[in-house]
């Protein structure tokens, strides 16, 4: 029984791993394109103030990235629960197999 513990242990806290890192490549990839519009629009807005113009046109919010960057959040969240719950099963069979051989 501790062994099949240990072995569920270990797949969840390989699974949580990968779903941690390819979130975590997800949010990075998404907050860099959030970055970049801000830069543009600070753009704009600098070139606007020195040419004294009043006409300044800024990007719209982009509800799209706005969600899938609360996609990839939730993923990260998920990603950590499922690594932590990996290693508890894990202490959980350590504690299993020591109190059996003691």
């Amino acid at each position: 029984m501790e062994s099949s513990i240990l072995h569920i242990g270990l797949g969840l806290s390989l699974g949580g791993a990968l779903v941690l890192a390819l979130a975590d490549a997800w949010l990075s990839r998404s907050l860099l394109v959030y970055m970049d519009a801000v830069e543009s629009n600070v753009t704009m807005l600098v070139e606007a103030i020195r040419a004294a113009s009043t006409q300044v046109i800024v990007t719209n919010v982009d509800l799209k990235r706005d969600r899938r960057q609360n996609v990839a959040r939730g993923l990260k969240t998920v990603g950590w629960l499922t690594l932590s719950a990996g290693f508890a099963l894990q202490i959980v069979a350590a504690y299993l197999t020591n109190s059996k051989g003691a």
